[in-house]
């Protein structure tokens, strides 16, 4: 079982394995990506703050705002 204090490699993972521009993927679906094959279990609070995170690394992640 992973961490859940690594969460934010976990996401970027999936960000980067599972979506590209025209496959975007909802903060449900990661979080059952997490949880299915990872056994890490977050709540919505604990998602945004690892987007926090990656955002603050420099890592540029589209929101669904930005992608209407």
């Amino acid at each position: 079982m992973a961490e859940k204090k690594h969460s934010e490699l976990y996401i970027l993972k999936i960000l980067t394995e599972y979506t590209d521009e025209n496959h975007l993927l909802s903060r449900k679906e990661i979080q059952d990506i997490l949880k299915e094959e990872y056994g890490i279990i977050i709540d919505r609070r604990t998602f945004y703050s690892a987007l926090n995170v990656l955002d603050r690394m420099g890592i540029d992640i589209a929101t669904f705002e930005e992608n209407r």
